[in-house]
């Protein structure tokens, strides 16, 4: 008669283990998946936003787009290339940063975007555009992409300054 308790607890321990493997191998895919859902979205509402909203609102939902990309780096890495989701973030980022005149904010997403501009070049078999050519690099190829759409909203707000951009040129060169 002893024995029949003591079976029990161990067959219920055992069910309770199998459930848990169940109920994690189940959750975690479905956790990911809601990961990578909500990357999208942010992609997708940081980018429409850069072309229709303010200055304010568009380095705000970027900066919160790098955070979130930064925070789930390593689920989303199975499913995307989390390292150039963040570098074209950030080369936007600066060039709003740069056109709005704050250099030290614009070095800083600058040098981000470089040494994830070089790991990706270096993973691709390419050679890095030079320290000195990358913002030229930056604004060239993002006023190409800002080319196709007739309006961006944000830069009503700014006019692009050359000296300042000449500026942001050398500090950025200069800071290695």
């Amino acid at each position: 008669m002893n024995l029949k308790p003591k079976w029990a607890v161990i067959g219920l321990a055992v069910l309770c283990i199998i459930a848990i493997a169940l109920a994690v191998t189940i959750w975690v895919p479905l956790n990911q998946r809601r990961v990578v859902r909500s990357a999208d979205s942010w992609m997708n509402d940081a980018y429409e936003g850069y072309y229709l909203r303010s200055f304010g609102e568009v380095t705000n939902t970027l900066s919160a787009y790098i955070q979130f990309l930064e925070a789930h780096k390593k689920p989303l890495s199975r499913y995307k290339d989390v390292d150039r989701l963040i570098y074209l973030a950030h080369i936007h980022l600066a060039y709003m940063l740069v056109y709005s005149g704050n250099e030290s904010a614009a070095c800083h997403h600058l040098n981000l975007a470089y040494e994830l501009h070089k790991r990706l070049r270096a993973k691709a078999g390419l050679r890095a555009v030079p320290r000195q050519d990358f913002v030229e690099f930056v604004i060239t190829g993002i006023e190409k992409v800002d080319a196709k759409r007739t309006n961006v909203a944000w830069k009503s707000e700014f006019p692009l300054n050359t000296n300042f951009v000449e500026k942001v040129k050398m500090l950025f060169a200069a800071d290695q």
